[in-house]
């Protein structure tokens, strides 16, 4: 197992890497060659959702911290809706902490967790799935991969011993084809993101796409059961 600092150096090689890449070929390049930097500057900056009751579902999360926590899943509202019973089926009889909160972009979910006491708990495993709330904002996928890279650094920094899996965008909209270019180039930079990380990256695209509309309520974003048990299967512990 690397030991605390190696981790976090290299996670935060990755998010460096990440923005200092697209902020370089912005210059060289132009805006639409590159990566924008006021995009960058929107997505790797903790910021709290601009909706009170967003807010106090942060607050209610704060104040109900669980005194221990095997698993701990963070992200948006396909995080929010991954029911206890669904995620033992990759987890088992895991303590599982679920810190998904409906509507979150990647710089919503940095803040939450900077303002987290996150050093009080141990775990074993963390799952991160974010960005779709970015896709539908417009922001660029250098950006977006860049605000998840500031994320993974702040998980390694609070759990350098926790292995971390970094779920990728999943596919959205009629015929999965909603912002799907962006989409792609994010989950690509994700990915590297997550390998630089030492994190393992998941890519549940093919089996998503596979299972087809049973996999998704009627708004074509969100997931029904079928779709957290697919995730599940490929969360399982492969060792």
């Amino acid at each position: 197992m690397r030991s605390s600092s190696s981790l976090r150096s290299l996670c935060t090689g990755a998010a460096l890497f990440v923005a200092s890449t697209m902020s370089s070929r912005a210059e060289d390049g132009g805006e639409g060659q590159g990566c924008p930097r006021a995009d960058l500057i929107v997505t790797t900056t903790p910021a709290p959702a601009q909706a009170a009751a967003r807010v106090q579902d942060h607050l209610a999360l704060k104040a109900a911290l669980p005194p221990a926590a095997d698993v701990v899943m963070i992200g948006d509202s396909l995080v929010r809706g991954w029911e206890l019973q669904w995620a033992r089926a990759a987890f088992a009889e895991a303590r599982i902490w679920n810190l998904g909160i409906g509507g979150d972009k990647v710089q919503n979910v940095l803040w939450r967790l900077r303002d987290l006491p996150l050093s009080s708990l141990r775990p074993r495993r963390v799952v991160l799935l974010a960005g779709t709330n970015n896709l539908a904002s417009d922001n660029q996928a250098c950006a977006i991969a860049a605000g998840i890279a500031e994320i993974v650094r702040t998980i390694a920094t609070a759990w350098p011993d926790a292995r971390l899996d970094v779920i990728g965008i999943p596919p959205r909209g009629d015929a999965f084809s909603s912002r799907n270019a962006t989409r792609l180039e994010a989950n690509r930079l994700i990915r590297d993101v997550a390998q630089r990380a030492g994190a393992r990256y998941v890519d549940a695209d093919a089996a998503l796409i596979r299972a087809g509309p049973p996999a998704y309520r009627q708004d074509k974003l969100h997931f029904t059961e079928l779709a957290y048990r697919i995730l599940g299967n490929l969360l399982k512990d492969p060792h």
